[in-house]
């Protein structure tokens, strides 16, 4: 009875173990982007005749850096007001679109095309091209 539950135990240690070691696998973009409220992490711009740049408070403000975004399952994005206000007659929440190519690499927000570049399954790194001409504007996006 005692070495039937030994190996009982055993098993089930090597069966946790396992699982403990297994690497959370990583959502398709779409199902990163629904699972809750994002931000803008970081921001560079970069081109022809400029250097790669922190585009928080130069091209970003940074009262628009800290909305936070949810990505709602019908197009909509809600973006709430973060911690610092642009200008206190701003809504605290505003409402736009967004939508997804079937390829998922292509994310469409208010009619802005962002080039997906990697995710995780809590970042996603986009590149908008030409915004100003010759330039790249490079968004992490992250939900904490």
């Amino acid at each position: 009875m005692q070495i039937r539950n030994l190996v009982v135990a055993g098993m089930v240690l090597v069966a946790v173990a396992a699982q403990s070691c297994k690497k959370d696998e990583v959502k398709n973009v779409n199902d990163t982007l629904l699972s809750g409220n994002w931000h803008i992490h970081t921001a560079t711009i970069s081109g022809d005749s400029i250097p790669t740049t922190n585009a928080i408070g130069t091209f970003i403000d940074p009262c628009d850096a800290d909305d936070l975004l949810n990505f709602e399952s019908n197009g909509v994005l809600i973006q709430s007001e973060g911690p610092t206000s642009c200008n206190a007659t701003d809504p605290a929440v505003d409402t736009t679109t967004w939508s997804l190519s079937a390829d998922e690499s292509l994310l469409t927000i208010d009619q802005l095309p962002m080039t997906v570049v990697s995710h995780t399954n809590n970042s996603l790194v986009g590149t908008v091209t030409d915004l100003i001409p010759n330039t790249d504007l490079t968004i992490t996006l992250r939900n904490d």
